[in-house]
């Protein structure tokens, strides 16, 4: 039976530790590019992951010698997502790039390359699936060849 990591959202300041504890600090391999799966959100709300959450897990990728990236895809629909230069620049405006990693967008500078591109390593993404509290969840999960690794965070 898989192990679940429960970190509750008021207790993000003890992220690092948990990271650890989940066995996220000792994912990937010295040289070895690791793709951080996330959803960049959009300019007019704030329905994804935070730079700011991510800092630290991409610094302990990074002091291990790992080189981690950020990777999104374009969107189908009309939208500021639609195509590279306009994810690019959402990534840009939400403050991504402050964390000194190089950022990946699939599809095609105008969306129209569907290629299926297989990519091992942390999906992070926040949405607000429909709860009766309305409270934001946060889903984490990690893979590798050795098998996954997810964690559910939700706001108490």
């Amino acid at each position: 039976m898989a192990t679940v990591h429960f970190l509750p959202v008021e207790k993000f300041r003890e992220l690092g530790s948990f990271l650890r504890a989940a066995g996220l600090a000792e994912f990937g391999q010295k040289d070895e590019p690791v793709c951080l799966k996330i959803h960049f959100g959009e300019t007019t709300h704030s329905n994804a992951v935070p730079p700011r959450l991510l800092a630290e897990l991409v610094g302990m990728l990074k002091d291990r010698g790992v080189r981690p990236c950020l990777v999104d895809t374009n969107v189908l629909y009309r939208g500021q997502r639609a195509t590279t230069l306009g994810h690019l620049h959402v990534a840009w405006t939400n403050n991504y790039h402050t964390l000194g990693i190089p950022i990946l967008i699939a599809g095609g500078l105008n969306a129209d390359d569907e290629v299926t591109v297989p990519v091992t390593g942390v999906y992070e993404r926040a949405q607000n699936p429909w709860m009766r509290s309305g409270k934001r969840t946060m889903f984490l999960t990690l893979e590798d060849a050795y098998g996954l690794y997810e964690c559910v965070c939700f706001e108490s």
